[in-house]
């Protein structure tokens, strides 16, 4: 997840504005005319000003003045909260945006012409309205639906504005508040490790200028219900158990952003990312079984990687591997999958002494991976990408490694997969963007047995 990340981006580019507007005024103000005299003459103003609005703010159109020594337009506006915002555009630009209004009313913005040595204009003083807050129209739009042992929530943020949403639950009678920062323009997140039983939510969302939303409720929501399959049933599937050729199908989006299936035949001598065998000799469907201290059986035996214990359970590709590689799974029955959880390596092989922990989000541990899963061994079906990002706050990052990063197969959509009974995980990115040996500690799968 994103959560907190944006509090201290957003803190970021606002000094950095602040930074931006201080050094013009200093640049402008040790500026002097040739004959040491300082220019005291206030600039023209801007003229034939338009507004165009959108949500939360808009757009001031206006003739530049024409004064040679103009340098910059900017405008003075007061949010609801009675905070003075300024917001400035070059004299090389005819327009100037605002943003962050919290309501749709009246406000009274000022055009200042600025000159190189300081001076101000007369402003120009607009009345203008803007159209309904970002925040009010993300929410609006904002879906909460029941997903398995969870709730998953999504929102598409057409301003791409930064805000934060909030969603308040309870759990045994206490107030949970699960908060989310994203400035995306399609995002979502899932409230996980819930009981199966129906929930009541409320949500807001606040903005980076004091603007909050009234709540919104979403009620009787009850998550679906699967189980935790049987590893002890899951064996590695070594390449002379495996075909010559495939057939992989999968869902991508055209250059318009509609969906559209793929399709391919791969041949074993061609597969991208293959790896030798042990000797060398020829192309592999899956990376090495065994190599420096992992082993790919590690995956599923039900035990994570603890750099404190340092005992070393994961697997590893090897140093002679490449990205993308792939381990193909036999589960031993037919099941469908509803999610998955992954374990990152926690040991730090570069540390010393008694607390070895901490490699999570670094060097060899797979950053973006895909599940494909197949009922013959010859025809695969990508399930989907998924991506491990490390949340900004580093108390709330160890939790996740702790407790695995958690994905749903269909977020948006959830449900059981087709049945099948082979799984293969596709590696594509290291964290550290390296390009041969990857790890990882451990993975789960949730959904039904068949039978």
């Amino acid at each position: 997840m994103k959560k907190n990340i944006l509090n201290y981006k957003i803190g970021a580019i606002r000094f950095l504005a602040l930074v931006c507007i201080s050094i013009v005024f200093m640049f402008s103000s040790c500026n002097s005319d040739d004959d040491g005299s300082t220019d005291t003459t206030a600039p023209t103003q801007v003229a034939n000003v338009t507004f165009k609005p959108n949500n939360g703010g808009g757009t001031f159109f206006y003739d530049v003045p024409v004064d040679e020594d103009i340098l910059f337009v900017k405008a003075v506006y007061t949010l609801d909260n009675n905070e003075t915002i300024y917001r400035a555009s070059s004299f090389y630009a005819d327009s100037l945006g605002i943003e962050g209004l919290g309501s749709v009313k009246p406000y009274n913005v000022k055009l200042v012409s600025v000159d190189r040595t300081g001076n101000e204009s007369a402003p120009v003083t607009q009345e203008i309205t803007p159209l309904t807050p970002s925040t009010d129209v993300v929410l609006d739009g904002l879906i909460v639906i029941p997903s398995f042992s969870s709730v998953y929530v999504s929102w598409e943020n057409p301003q791409r504005k930064n805000m934060v949403i909030g969603v308040t639950y309870e759990v045994d009678g206490h107030s949970i508040v699960a908060k989310y920062a994203t400035n995306d323009l399609k995002d979502n997140f899932l409230i996980d490790n819930l009981d199966i039983k129906a929930y009541n939510f409320t949500v807001d969302i606040a903005d980076d200028f004091g603007n909050v939303t009234g709540l919104k409720e979403y009620n009787d929501i009850t998550p679906f219900s699967d189980q935790l399959l049987d590893k002890t049933k899951f064996t590695f599937l070594r390449d002379e158990l495996l075909p010559d050729s495939m057939n992989e199908t999968w869902v991508d989006l055209d250059e318009s952003g509609q969906e559209v299936t793929m399709t391919r035949t791969l041949l074993r001598a061609e597969k991208e990312g293959g790896y030798k065998g042990e000797l060398g000799d020829e192309i592999n469907w899956n990376a090495r079984e065994r190599s420096l201290d992992g082993e790919i059986q590690l995956f599923w035996d039900g035990i994570i990687d603890d750099g404190i214990l340092r005992n070393k359970n994961f697997f590893s590709t090897g140093i002679t591997g490449t990205i993308p590689f792939s381990y193909y799974i036999d589960l031993g029955e037919e099941v469908q999958m509803s999610r998955f959880k992954v374990w990152q390596r926690d040991w730090d092989y570069r540390k010393s002494g008694a607390d070895q922990s901490g490699y999570a989000y670094d060097g060899e541990n797979v950053e973006i991976f895909e599940l494909w899963i197949s009922n013959d061994k010859v025809n695969w079906e990508r399930v989907r990408r998924a991506n491990i990002v490390k949340p900004f706050d580093e108390v709330e990052a160890r939790e996740e490694v702790l407790a695995g990063h958690h994905f749903i197969a269909y977020p948006e959509n959830p449900q059981f997969t087709k049945t099948f009974r082979y799984l293969e995980y596709r590696g594509l990115k290291r964290f550290d963007g390296g390009t041969s040996v990857c790890v990882g500690s451990e993975i789960s799968i949730f959904g039904n047995s068949v039978n």
